[in-house]
């Protein structure tokens, strides 16, 4: 019998008085993959938002046996990563400062990346198959490779989970 990796029982969800999410209940377990479909607007990025512990709501989610209220945000991000639909940086960071940033959640503030970590993101870069974009500005490459860098940042995240939006 294969070990459910995440668990939503009755979830609710409503932005201010209009419902969103009416009693969804489903499981995931390791090695499975899930595709939500539907229409825009239809909850499918507010239910991903709630997996990652970043709304309130109503029900249970469980990822990996606990509930995503009971996880602090370093803890979870071991455990989750989340590719957005679209990422627009604040900052010139090459692509692969996108992919190391990966490493965050088991980098100490105010640290310098371990050796390690750094060869993990050009793995990762290397897997993607865009390692000849490393030093290239992240704000300068095609949207279609700035989704693969996102990817690339997932793998050096080692989270159990990815979310796709």
């Amino acid at each position: 019998m294969r070990e459910n990796l995440i668990e939503v029982r009755n979830l609710r969800f409503s932005y201010r008085d209009k419902p969103v999410l009416k009693g969804i209940s489903f499981d995931v377990a390791t090695g499975d993959t899930l595709s939500v479909l539907g229409a825009n607007g239809s909850g499918k990025s507010t239910l991903l938002r709630i997996m990652l512990g970043f709304l309130k709501f109503e029900g249970e989610v469980l990822i990996a046996g606990k509930s995503v209220r009971d996880y602090g945000k370093r803890k979870l991000a071991s455990l989750v990563a989340y590719v957005p639909q679209t990422h627009a940086p604040s900052y010139d960071y090459s692509v692969f400062d996108v992919a190391l940033m990966g490493a965050l959640c088991r980098t100490p503030m105010f640290c310098s990346f371990s050796a390690a970590d750094k060869k993990l993101a050009e793995q990762a870069l290397e897997k993607m198959g865009i390692a000849h974009l490393k030093n290239a500005p992240y704000t300068k490459v095609s949207g279609g490779e700035r989704q693969l860098a996102y990817i690339a940042r997932t793998l050096v995240q080692g989270a159990k989970v990815i979310f796709m939006d």
